[in-house]
């Protein structure tokens, strides 16, 4: 081989199979939902709505796509970042002085 040839093509790789995905990880990949839109509340209070959007239905179980909606109200700044570190169970940055 000089500076100038062409460089050999690379050995073709054999084709890595798929892995098997467990049947309670998710729908079915081969399979279209049977879909209900459903638009219920679930739950309602001064604070808080949690409705149910839709249901995906699969022969081998279902989706359920749920919407959740917290209303603030007078709370202070530290409060309100109370409030959304139980709804989102993760720490809320505070972005301003704390009150």
């Amino acid at each position: 081989m000089t500076f100038f040839d062409d460089l050999p093509e690379p050995p073709a790789r054999p084709r890595q199979p798929q892995p098997i995905r467990p049947g309670w990880a998710g729908p079915p990949s081969d399979e279209l939902p049977g879909v209900a839109h459903i638009g219920e509340f679930i739950h309602s209070s001064q604070r808080a709505v949690v409705a149910l959007k839709c249901v995906e239905v699969y022969s081998t179980g279902c989706v359920l796509e749920l919407m959740g909606v917290v209303r603030r109200g007078q709370e202070t700044d530290r409060e309100w970042r109370d409030v959304m570190e139980q709804v989102f169970q993760r720490p809320v940055p505070l972005t301003g002085p704390a009150s």
